[in-house]
């Protein structure tokens, strides 16, 4: 979810009015309009997303215990799909308030911060742990990179180590994109660390990779790495108009997006 999505669900719209008491703003009936047709799209996103993670629970809870490592893998990557490709506004009620089923907690798929369905990737794990080496390592070796994520989202470091143990073992896998993607915001914010001289909570998750040395180098040196990886991202997806942005900003040193660490 965008900040500005986030930021709609925490504040409430409000006017000082003429006599000095706070109201609600009133919206005309375009905007009003406007609003209405939103909310319908979004809660129609939000049912059909509901049928789809029903019937994805549906061959989850049919498993036999244990699941096979097949189906661990195959619904992880439902589940994955399913969230990855929801659009990134929605402007009605929550996941929890409207489609939010407390069974699919069995499977990893939680409500986060802002109340929009989660995955933790527990399932890719459990997998990885039961069968390291197996013909599906090229996907269940990625749940390394972040382990049983928490559903919130904050402070959430990735091991880097992990995700560059990947890419050097899977440069063609099917996680690739994610670990690029991982390295560079990884780097992208200790760039920002670097650059601002920061000294606060950010800093301590960051300062095992700071070395004693110069501030200076060890800036220019993530900012080139996070630059690397975000074009490899682009050569790989041409057209995505997010990563060009990070890239761009990152470029002018400019970027203020944090992706981990965060509060």
């Amino acid at each position: 979810m965008s900040w500005l999505d986030g930021l709609r669900r925490c504040t409430l719209l409000v006017m000082w009015s003429v006599t000095g008491t706070w109201g609600a703003v009133v919206l005309g009936p375009t905007a009003q309009s406007t609003v209405n047709q939103e909310q319908q799209a979004c809660r129609a996103e939000k049912a059909m997303l509901k049928t789809k993670m029903a019937g994805v629970f549906r061959k989850f809870a049919a498993a036999a215990d244990p699941a096979p490592l097949d189906l661990l893998v195959g619904i992880d990557g439902q589940i994955r799909a399913l969230l990855r490709d929801r659009p990134s506004h929605r402007p009605c009620e929550t996941d929890l308030e409207l489609i939010f089923d407390r069974r699919w907690e069995r499977m990893g798929v939680t409500t986060g911060f802002w109340g929009d369905l989660a995955y933790d990737g527990r399932l890719l794990l459990v997998a990885h742990r039961r069968h390291p080496n197996s013909r599906l390592r090229a996907y269940t070796l990625f749940s390394t990179v972040f382990g049983e994520a928490r559903s919130h989202g904050l402070g959430v470091m990735p091991d880097i180590k992990a995700a560059q143990a990947y890419e050097a073992e899977f440069p063609s896998g099917p996680f690739i994109k994610d670990v690029y993607l991982t390295i560079a915001n990884f780097h992208k914010d200790l760039f920002m660390v670097l650059r601002d001289r920061l000294a606060d909570y950010k800093y301590q998750c960051f300062a095992p990779y700071i070395r004693a040395t110069s501030w200076s180098e060890q800036r220019d040196q993530a900012q080139g790495v996070a630059l690397d990886y975000y074009g490899r991202i682009l050569w790989l997806t041409p057209g995505d108009g997010g990563i060009r942005s990070l890239l761009e900003q990152t470029r002018r040193g400019t970027i203020r997006a944090w992706s981990f660490c965060a509060d």
